[in-house]
Order: C-alpha cells, then sequence, then structure tokens
C-alpha cells in the first residue's frame, strides 16, 4: 500500500477514535446531568411529600386538640352552668318566700 494511503487511514482512524472519544465523554456527561436531575427532582418531591405529611398531621393535631378543649370546656362549662341555674332558681324561691313572708306580716 502506498504511503498516502496508509496516512489517509491511519489519519481517518484517529479522528473516528477521537471522535468516538469525544461522543462517549459526552454521552457519560449527559447520562451524569440526568440523573443528578432526576436525583434532585426525587429529592424535591420527597421534601415536599413530607412537608406536607408534617402540615397535614400539624394541622389534625391542632384540630384534635381544639375539638379536646372544645369538649373540656363544655363539660366544666355544664355543671358551672347548672349549678348557677340551680343557685338562681333558689335564691328567687327564697327571695320569694321573704316577699310573701313580709307581705303577710303587713
Amino acid at each position: 500500500m502506498p504511503e498516502k494511503a496508509q496516512r489517509n487511514i491511519t489519519t481517518s482512524t484517529t479522528t473516528s477514535t477521537t471522535t468516538t472519544s469525544k461522543a462517549n465523554r459526552y454521552t457519560t456527561a449527559l447520562l451524569k446531568a440526568t440523573a443528578l436531575l432526576k436525583a434532585t427532582a426525587l429529592l424535591e418531591t420527597t421534601a415536599l411529600l413530607e412537608t406536607t405529611a408534617l402540615l397535614e398531621t400539624t394541622a389534625l393535631l391542632k384540630a384534635t386538640a381544639l375539638l379536646e378543649t372544645t369538649a373540656l370546656l363544655e363539660t366544666t362549662a355544664l355543671p358551672e352552668t347548672t349549678a348557677l341555674l340551680e343557685t338562681t332558681a333558689l335564691l328567687k324561691a327564697i327571695y320569694g318566700h321573704a316577699v310573701i313572708g313580709m307581705l303577710k306580716k303587713k
């Protein structure tokens, strides 16, 4: 084979190898970038889900605490209200009895 043809084959092979090497590097970089983006998206999704779960848990705890506090207040208020009504009725009866007694003395 003539020397010039041999140089052309060598140059062509070198160029092809260099092009393949660049393509492999670009492909590797692209795959790494894609994996990084997927990992970032996964982390962001996980963080969002955890934040949402935390907010929902907090809201649930607040709602439960509110219901328990309301129930406690209602439970406390009911006997106090009953006692107040009974005391009021008793005072009215005593006052009414006293007024009647005063009227009878006249």
